[in-house]
C-alpha cells in the first residue's frame, strides 16, 4: 500500500496587525496568490477611534517584486490580489523632490472665467476671516431691540470655512483631470491636520508628486480623470498626501493668478491646518451631520 506524502502549501496569506503598531514592511512572494492587510478590532468599545488611518505601509513593501503602493498600476500578476482593509494607508511624498508641477498646457486649459471665480473665492475666504473678527467684536455692542437669530458658533464657522476651502482645493485638483469637483472629492476619504488622505490613481500621483513633466503626460490625466468618474472600489488603495505637497500643486496648477491670490491663499493656508484639524475631530465625533457624506466615518457613526 502507497501512501502518498504529498502536501497542500498555502497560497492565501491574511496579515492581521493590531493598532498599537504604527508601520510595517512585508515582502510576499509570487507564491502567495493572494494577500490581505487588516487592523485588529478594537479591544474595547471605549478605545480610541479618533485615528482613522493608524497603519502606515513603508514605501519598501513588496508584493511578487512590485512595490505595494504602485500595485493597482502593475501590468504583470494579473491573477494575484493584494487588498488592504480599513485604516491602512501609504505615504510616497519622500520618493520624490521635484514636487508638482503641470505641463503648460494643463494650466492653462481652464478658461479665464474660471481663474476669475478661483481668484474670487480665495478673496472671499480671506473676506469672511475679517468679517468674522468684525462680528466678534461688535458682539453685545448693539442697542437694537431686534430680536437677531443666535449667532453662529466658533465651530459653526470653522465648518463652514473648511466646507468652502475643500470645494475650492477639489475644483482646482478636478479640473487637472478633466473631472468636476464633486467627482474628485469623492477620492478624499479622510483628513487630519498634516494633510489628506485620497484613493485611487489619484491620491498616488499627489503623494508621490508624480505630476511632473518626466512622469505624467496630459493623457495620463486624461486616464486617470476616467478612472475617477468611472468610480473607484472600496479596497482601492489610499495614500497620504501634506498639506504642503496640495499647496505646492494649487501653486503650480494657478500659476495664471497666483500672484494675485497668494497674499490670500498664504494667510488661509496657515489658519487651514488647525481649523483641519477641528473639523476633522468634530466629524470623527458624529456632530457634523452630512458635511462631508462621502468621507469615511468611524465604525460606531456609520449608517
Amino acid at each position: 500500500m502507497s501512501s502518498d506524502n504529498s502536501f497542500i502549501i498555502p497560497t492565501t496569506l491574511l496579515i492581521f496587525v493590531s493598532r498599537s503598531i504604527k508601520a510595517i514592511t512585508y515582502e510576499i512572494t509570487s507564491r502567495i496568490m493572494s494577500a490581505t492587510v487588516m487592523l485588529c478590532r478594537h479591544a474595547s468599545p471605549a478605545q480610541s477611534e479618533g485615528n482613522m488611518y493608524p497603519l502606515y505601509i513603508t514605501q519598501n513593501s513588496s508584493y511578487c517584486g512590485v512595490e505595494a503602493w504602485y500595485w493597482e498600476q502593475r501590468r504583470e500578476y494579473p491573477d494575484q490580489s493584494l487588498s488592504h482593509g480599513q485604516g491602512i494607508y501609504f505615504d510616497i511624498s519622500s520618493l520624490t523632490t521635484q514636487g508638482l508641477s503641470f505641463y503648460p498646457e494643463n494650466v492653462s486649459s481652464m478658461t479665464p472665467q474660471a481663474m476669475a471665480e478661483i481668484e474670487t473665492q480665495f478673496r472671499e475666504s480671506y473676506q469672511n476671516d475679517d468679517d468674522d473678527d468684525d462680528d466678534d467684536r461688535r458682539t453685545g455692542s448693539s442697542g437694537s431691540s431686534v430680536i437677531a437669530r443666535p449667532p453662529p458658533t466658533p465651530a459653526d464657522k470653522e465648518i463652514s470655512w473648511f466646507k468652502n476651502l475643500f470645494s475650492l482645493i477639489t475644483k482646482v485638483i478636478g479640473g487637472a483631470i478633466g473631472v468636476t469637483g464633486v467627482v474628485a472629492s469623492y477620492c478624499f476619504t479622510w483628513f487630519n491636520s498634516g494633510g489628506f488622505f485620497i484613493k485611487g490613481p489619484l491620491g498616488l500621483y499627489l503623494s508621490g508628486g508624480y505630476f511632473n513633466a518626466g512622469a505624467v503626460g496630459a493623457a495620463s490625466l486624461r486616464a486617470i480623470g476616467l478612472k475617477v468618474s468611472a468610480g473607484l472600489s472600496a479596497a482601492a488603495l489610499v495614500y497620504f498626501v501634506p498639506w504642503d505637497t496640495v499647496l505646492g500643486y494649487l501653486k503650480k496648477f494657478l500659476l495664471v493668478v497666483w500672484d494675485r491670490i497668494k497674499e490670500y491663499a498664504m494667510h488661509i493656508w496657515e489658519k487651514l491646518k488647525t481649523t483641519a484639524k477641528n473639523v476633522a475631530s468634530a466629524l470623527e465625533q458624529g456632530i457634523l451631520g452630512n458635511s462631508f457624506p462621502h468621507m469615511e466615518k468611524p465604525a460606531r457613526f456609520a449608517t
